[in-house]
């Protein structure tokens, strides 16, 4: 079970460390979409205002990975100034060329247990984390 809540965690992490060094090696923007059942690295465009639109020359409309969850595991998310996690809808998560993104936590839950992960917002890196299985607290992983 372990496993099966580590490896998208780790996925996810990947994936914001490859769109920060994306959006600053390119300086352009380039953005997670999030939602229930995974999440997508993408060129972004936010002059369009959902960050997610790619140019129109690619086949792939900019998406460059993408991640799908087990069936019976679930994203959530906590954006700055939320209180409580809730499913995404339509959430984005934009790293800005500049080197900067917006502070987030994640939290992928599986009926077996679940794994927490805030980012922070200059390096897209784990800031907290910690997981729990069942009666068992892990913080580190």
């Amino acid at each position: 079970m372990r496993k099966r809540l580590i490896e998208p965690a780790s996925e996810l992490k990947a994936y914001a460390r490859r769109g920060l060094g994306l959006a600053i090696n390119n300086r352009r923007p380039f953005a997670i979409a999030l939602m229930q059942d995974g999440f997508v690295l993408r060129e972004a465009n936010v002059r369009e205002g959902d960050g997610l639109s790619g140019s129109d020359d690619d086949d792939d409309g900019g998406v460059l990975r993408s991640y799908q969850l087990d069936e019976d595991m679930r994203l959530e998310v906590r954006r700055w100034r939320e209180k409580h996690f809730r499913l995404p809808e339509g959430d984005v998560w934009v790293f800005e060329p500049s080197g900067i993104c917006e502070p987030l936590a994640v939290r992928i839950y599986h009926p077996e247990g679940v794994i927490e992960m805030e980012f922070n917002p200059l390096t897209a890196k784990i800031a907290e984390q910690s997981m729990v299985l069942g009666a068992e607290n892990i913080d580190d992983f």
